[in-house]
């Protein structure tokens, strides 16, 4: 960062004392509290909005260096979001695995970033899109299909999702 570490702790510590709360837990390691983990966020927003405004304008390349965290359930983020950041090139992101519910909860308290649901959203400041309907298509190799008889197909192995997930168990 170029400045030393004295520097760095009088700087937080007068964030602190202009608004009213500790952002630091001063422990080894240091952590930070509820109020800086929020902080934390605010700054990864406030890039994210600034890279795009870059971008829109045409001005520069964009160095988005801000942490991104997405929320999705479990066969969102095996089918859909690896591909869509794989093809984004996006580096900097964490991936929180929950389902549909707990989605828009994480969403509503501003814990991530974007989010991935199969619930209807109807949060205040929050931009919603509809996603094509994710195809499953059961197979298996020869050697499976051929070791199984039409009536053992029933017990044969099958997806099964987790908890409260929007797709059907079988």
């Amino acid at each position: 960062m170029g400045i030393t570490q004295s520097a760095v702790s009088q700087r937080v510590k007068a964030l602190e004392e202009r608004l009213g709360c500790n952002l630091v837990q001063r422990t080894r390691p240091a952590r930070p509290t509820e109020a800086g983990q929020r902080m934390l966020r605010h700054i990864d927003d406030v890039t994210l909005m600034e890279a795009q405004l870059i971008k829109d304008l045409g001005l520069l390349t964009p160095d988005i260096s801000a942490h991104f965290r997405i929320a999705a359930p479990s066969e969102a983020i095996n089918g859909l979001l690896l591909w869509a950041l794989g093809r984004a090139q996006m580096q900097n992101f964490e991936i929180v695995q929950r389902n549909s519910d707990d989605v828009l909860d994480l969403l509503r308290r501003g814990e991530v970033n974007a989010g991935i649901t199969s619930r209807p959203l109807s949060i205040s400041g929050v931009a919603s899109y509809s996603l094509p309907p994710i195809e499953i298509v059961a197979c298996a190799s020869p050697a499976m299909a051929r070791s199984y008889p039409e009536e053992a197909i029933v017990k044969a192995p099958r997806l099964v999702t987790a908890p409260k997930s929007s797709l059907p168990d079988n």
